[in-house]
């Protein structure tokens, strides 16, 4: 994927350098953590270093890896009822993802 795909509820893109703060939250969120298997970052210096080495790494090297993925204006629509994901960030945490 060179660019972002949009459909009507959901952007993907790549992650960027400006993604640094969420990326940060999202490597030191014990729920996340928990089913990733890895250690909390212990500085946003450490996470820059992460975000460096994948995805960063990977898209030019692979040309793909993980997304990040947020919604549409239009993805919530009249009588739509909750998702998996809904529910995902009520348990989770996963505001920084699916905003």
């Amino acid at each position: 994927m060179t660019g972002p795909r949009e459909t009507e509820r959901l952007l993907l893109r790549w992650f960027t350098l400006d993604d640094l703060d969420a990326f940060n939250e999202l490597g030191t969120n014990p729920m996340i953590i928990r089913y990733v298997g890895s250690q909390p970052y212990a500085s946003l210096d450490v996470a820059r270093e992460k975000l460096a080495a994948a995805p960063l790494k990977d898209y030019a090297t692979y040309g793909y890896c993980v997304f990040h993925s947020s919604r549409t204006p239009k993805s919530r629509h009249r009588g739509q009822r909750p998702g998996l994901w809904d529910g995902a960030k009520r348990r989770w945490g996963l505001k920084l993802m699916f905003s």
